[in-house]
């Protein structure tokens, strides 16, 4: 096969795998060359699933023609590089930003992700999923005048859903709201926000000291990314007294303290500036059309974390697979989360710099029902899967 006949059908490839991953509603492309062949692999409802597999002479056509595309020069492989191009005859598809990741044993992966337009609006705080207890925590926490609301959890895990609908949920007549973001997913009524543009130097850190200096009532800053923005945030609590709603990435709510003391932020500022840490996770909703029975041994359950009085009347169902969700299962995701209060105790804790073993033990004494407990408490309810809480949520021995 000649060069060109090489990148006729790499074109044909990349055409093919972009609709895909656009009928699929996919996040993320894997365009991964092993085994003397080329896949691809669709990140779908926070799963990958394996896509087409071609052989691998078809690689370097196919890494050229996204190189292309993104306006990347071929340069050396060991070089990471990152660009962006606009997909044409995909709507709702904006942008497909790629990334060149050198491998250890020669050549590079490729991960396309992508950007969908926002024509949804956003979620009300009570739909969220969470339980009674933890939105009413949520909701008190944003109805105080000022103080630090952190959400926490890893990439993908709806941070920023909550955010976004717990500021929908404050009085923006009688507050102002003002936003320090790196994109902005959707406009909010009443709400001032304003994105980085860094060709002119405005980062995070730059619209946080702006809205310090104005009138402004409650800041969301998109994420504590350093350092630096996290110490204005607190100082905008402590200094400024400003309501300040954040995200960061930590596996549970127990492990926000010790992550910005570990990032520099003065103990005795952090406990007097910490309202609320609220820990999350999307995890796969059952397909409803598909999903099936299953007995789940009461003691099973309890030793994945349940709670003995939640036990009985459980109805617990598996993944199966059909037409309806591609034959994966699950369609859709659904909420869990934990809710950590700062009481007393865990304000005393953190001024003493305690470790995240003694804020658990005094978190979960103050009566915390932890993600893990939220999950299985959606195993029993027929909404997910025990496999799929077992490998996304933190155990309770073991966080």
């Amino acid at each position: 096969m000649s060069q060109a006949e090489l990148s006729i059908e790499a074109e044909a490839l990349v055409t093919s795998a972009l609709f895909d991953a656009w009928t699929r509603n996919a996040t993320h492309v894997h365009v991964e060359v092993h085994e003397g062949e080329m896949a691809f692999r669709f990140r779908i409802e926070g799963a990958l699933v394996m896509g087409a597999r071609v052989p691998e002479r078809l690689a370097p056509a196919l890494f050229e023609v996204l190189l292309q595309m993104a306006d990347m020069r071929p340069v050396d492989a060991r070089v990471p590089q990152m660009g962006v191009f606009e997909p044409n005859d995909l709507p709702g598809l904006d942008l497909v930003r790629v990334d060149t990741i050198p491998q250890a044993f020669g050549g590079s992966k490729i991960l396309l992700t992508l950007h969908w337009h926002e024509t949804r609006e956003e979620i009300p705080l009570a739909e969220l999923g969470l339980e009674n207890d933890a939105l009413e925590a949520l909701r008190q926490a944003i109805s105080k005048r000022a103080g630090l609301v952190v959400v926490t959890g890893p990439t993908e895990s709806g941070k920023n859903t909550t955010v976004y609908a717990s500021l929908l949920e404050i009085d923006r007549d009688a507050r102002s709201v003002a936003t320090a973001e790196i994109v902005a997913r959707s406009a909010l009524p009443g709400v001032q926000q304003v994105t980085e543009d860094r060709d002119v130097g405005l980062d995070q850190e730059a619209i946080l000291r702006s809205h310090l200096r104005s009138d402004v009532d409650v800041i969301y800053v998109r994420e504590l990314i350093s350092m630096e923005t996290a110490e204005l945030a607190v100082s905008a609590v402590t200094g400024h007294g400003k309501l300040v709603l954040t995200t960061l990435h930590t596996n549970d709510a127990v492990d926000v303290p010790v992550r910005l003391m570990n990032m520099g932020v003065e103990p005795q500022l952090l406990a007097h500036a910490l309202l609320l840490v609220q820990g999350q996770r999307r995890l796969r909703r059952l397909c409803e059309d598909c999903k099936t029975p299953i007995d789940i041994s009461a003691e099973t359950l309890m030793d994945a974390g349940l709670e003995p009085s939640r036990v009985t009347d459980a109805s617990c169902h598996q993944a199966v697979g059909c037409e309806a969700c591609g034959d994966i299962g699950y369609l859709d995701r659904v909420l869990v989360a934990e809710s950590l209060p700062m009481s007393d105790a865990i304000k005393g804790a953190i001024r003493e710099w305690a470790p995240v073993e003694t804020l658990r033990d005094l978190a979960l004494a103050g009566g915390m029902r932890s993600m893990r407990q939220h999950a299985l408490a959606l195993v029993c309810a027929g909404q997910t899967s025990l496999e799929e809480v077992l490998m996304h949520t933190p155990a309770p021995s073991v966080r």
